[in-house]
């Protein structure tokens, strides 16, 4: 396998003559990879280059040098995650260069509450709107930033995803790890677990932080009411009269 893997990121350095890097990330490169993973491959080039290729079993990432140290630097965790345990399949340079320059930067699990919270009005919305399995994915993704900010403020560096569930069940979030990995391997979205998971959601991002789960709340409802109000305007004619529908 790791031979496919390294033939894999030969052909995806070959997609450009600029400086660039291959790195395996994720639950392949922590050797925990299950039936639910893809292979996770971070390319990372001084240049932006597109197309990339669809590889069936790999999940692509790419990122500019440039915009992979602005991300690092102010805090995000995925960046983070990717110098401290990714894999160097191939290098040309520019990984030895960014892990010479990022130090032991700390991620700041503040924007995992930020980004739980996106995802969770997300979820909500989908659920309304009859979309279980979107829902139960969005909640996925929801619960992983929740169980990334608890492990980050509690000085825990998160490991992949399959290893989440024993992080925070260590650290006292027993349901959190039960509710996620339902969610995350179950064949069919479950009613009830997406109920739990919209409540639960909630109940921790607010323990995490109030304020900013008010004041993003508070913005998805203004946008939420100009986008009615636009539609309403959209529905009348000129004159102010309904627009009749045919």
């Amino acid at each position: 396998m790791r031979d496919d893997m390294s033939n894999v990121a030969t052909d995806l350095v070959q997609l450009t003559v600029s400086d660039c890097a291959a790195v395996l990330i994720g639950s392949a490169a922590r050797g925990c990879r299950t039936e639910y993973s893809d292979i996770d491959i971070l390319l990372i080039c001084t240049h932006k280059i597109a197309p990339l290729p669809v590889i069936p079993g790999y999940h692509i990432k790419f990122g500019t040098e440039a915009d992979f140290m602005r991300r690092l630097e102010a805090g995000e965790d995925f960046e983070a995650w990717c110098v401290r345990l990714g894999v160097t399949l191939v290098d040309r340079g520019v990984w030895a260069r960014v892990k010479a320059a990022s130090g032991e930067v700390w991620p700041r699990w503040e924007w995992k509450v930020v980004h739980g919270i996106r995802r969770l009005f997300l979820a909500s919305q989908l659920s309304e709107g009859g979309d279980l399995l979107a829902a139960n994915e969005e909640l996925v993704f929801a619960l992983g930033h929740i169980a990334r900010a608890l492990l980050l403020r509690a000085g825990t560096f998160p490991l992949s995803r399959p290893e989440l569930a024993d992080q925070v069940r260590a650290l006292g979030y027993a349901h959190l790890a039960d509710l996620h990995e339902r969610l995350r391997v179950g064949d069919t979205p479950s009613h009830r677990d997406v109920s739990l998971g919209l409540l639960y959601s909630k109940k921790l991002l607010v323990h995490l932080d109030r304020s900013t789960y008010g004041k993003i709340a508070r913005d998805d409802a203004n946008v939420a009411r100009a986008k009615e109000l636009l539609r309403l305007q959209r529905n009348r004619s000129p004159n102010g009269n309904r627009r009749e529908t045919k």
